[in-house]
């Protein structure tokens, strides 16, 4: 078959019938067989032996070109990273993986809350803080001290791989990291000679002091400083779903306060509906808005209440993506805006923006619906090139549109979080950047 004279035929890429019509065009060549070597000889003398080259069966089940590529497991795993599309400007960041990696020096406790974490089924700062507390004081129980080594270095090492595991399924919030540094400082003070039963139990009693302390009695104080913000008529807007907002607004409603609360929800995760169910089982009048209405809602709304994720030395808010436009409009209409935030979530780093530090999501839940994934647009945006997704945890709000910050320690403004920060880490440890 000459293949200058054969009539063209077009090949259509990804075609199931691809492969048959390429093996009957290769049929049809004529491929010498030469029955001896053959030998080119010069300067550079180069020997080559043709053989026959076995062609694939047309009938063959086609091999899929991953598996051609990368048959390596290692390789194969490079390749899976290889189809994450991240956004240049976020390409700093730890990207979304799914699932976490397996370890069998992994306590079962710090496993299950990893894998919680990583699945989004505990969401906000204070709580993945207490579970994350509750995991490690599960494994210091089984901590074995080793005879050789002194039990504040030895204690230390054995939390710092699980520490590691918790970080690699999602990063940690600023909660958690404040809690983990000083949990680890307590530890290196530790005197040398403290028996193993002693460690485990001073260990584990700091722990819960932390829980009762800086959490449960940092939230039942915020609720008693903020029932004074709100008075009869009220109309109160809130953001997505604190723990210690909801608090004070049943609270302020079981003190016999009349106000309205309209609660502001936005995908993927729509915290506000949980918050929404929670307040009209405790008899609060509530409106149910997306973020998009916020702007229709506004004019009768007379204060935000917010929480946070994190408060920074330069006074900005880190909370959940969105908060920033909700008090962004709230300056524009002269509404105060509220933050709700105990100590432990104040950071000694400053931010002005959400690019340097941020954290990012699953980008599918960006796309997902309750329809069939047929009928849903953007199901296959992978493989639309120019396409990437980008689905950011927090934002951060400016200082100058933070009216008051409700802690534990009382009503502050955010120009006071610097002094906070400092009185804290010369007594106690107890915050750290």
């Amino acid at each position: 078959m000459d293949l200058l004279s054969a009539a063209p035929t077009t090949l259509k890429p990804n075609s199931p019938n691809a492969l048959a019509t390429l093996v009957s065009m290769t049929d049809k060549l004529t491929v010498p067989t030469p029955k001896s070597r053959r030998s080119i000889s010069g300067p550079l003398s180069t020997s080559f032996e043709l053989r026959e080259m076995p062609l694939p069966s047309a009938t063959a089940a086609p091999v899929p070109i991953k598996a051609i590529l990368h048959d390596d497991p290692k390789k194969r795993k490079s390749s899976k990273k290889e189809g994450i599309k991240s956004v240049a400007l976020f390409s700093h960041l730890s990207q979304y993986a799914e699932g976490v990696r397996t370890a069998s020096n992994i306590h079962p406790a710090v496993v299950k809350f990893a894998l919680r974490s990583a699945q989004y089924s505990n969401l906000g700062g204070s709580r993945r803080c207490r579970e994350m507390l509750l995991a490690l004081k599960e494994a210091i129980k089984d901590y074995r001290m080793n005879p050789e080594m002194a039990v504040c270095r030895h204690l230390d090492l054995y939390l710092k791989p699980m520490i590691g595991y918790m970080v690699d399924a999602r990063p940690m919030a600023v909660t958690m990291a404040n809690a983990v540094r000083t949990l680890r400082h307590n530890i290196s003070i530790l005197p040398v000679e403290t028996a193993e039963h002693e460690a485990q139990q001073t260990v584990q009693e700091f722990i819960d002091n932390i829980i009762t302390n800086r959490l449960d009695l940092a939230g039942q104080l915020i609720v008693h400083h903020g029932l004074c913000k709100i008075a009869d008529g009220d109309v109160i807007l809130t953001y997505a779903r604190s723990v210690v907002v909801r608090n004070l607004l049943v609270a302020a409603h079981e003190a016999g306060r009349k106000f309205k609360v309209i609660v502001v929800d936005a995908r993927p995760f729509k915290e506000g509906r949980i918050l929404l169910g929670e307040l009209v089982a405790s008899g609060l009048h509530c409106t149910y808005v997306h973020v998009n209405a916020i702007g229709y809602m506004m004019r009768e709304v007379t204060k935000t209440i917010v929480g946070a994720a994190a408060l920074y030395a330069n006074g900005t808010v880190l909370s959940r993506v969105g908060t920033a436009a909700v008090c962004t409009l709230s300056r524009q209409h002269n509404v105060p805006v509220i933050v709700c935030c105990e100590t432990l979530k104040f950071s000694e780093r400053s931010q002005i923006d959400s690019f340097v530090y941020n954290e990012i999501g699953d980008p599918d839940a960006l796309v997902r619906t309750h329809h069939p994934a047929s009928k849903v647009t953007l199901s296959a945006w992978r493989d639309v090139e120019p396409l990437k997704l980008l689905n950011i945890l927090y934002d951060v709000t400016p200082a100058e549109y933070v009216t008051v910050v409700i802690t534990e320690i009382g009503l502050i403004p955010v120009t006071s979080i610097p002094v906070v920060l400092r009185e804290y880490s010369t007594n106690s440890h107890s915050v750290v950047n």
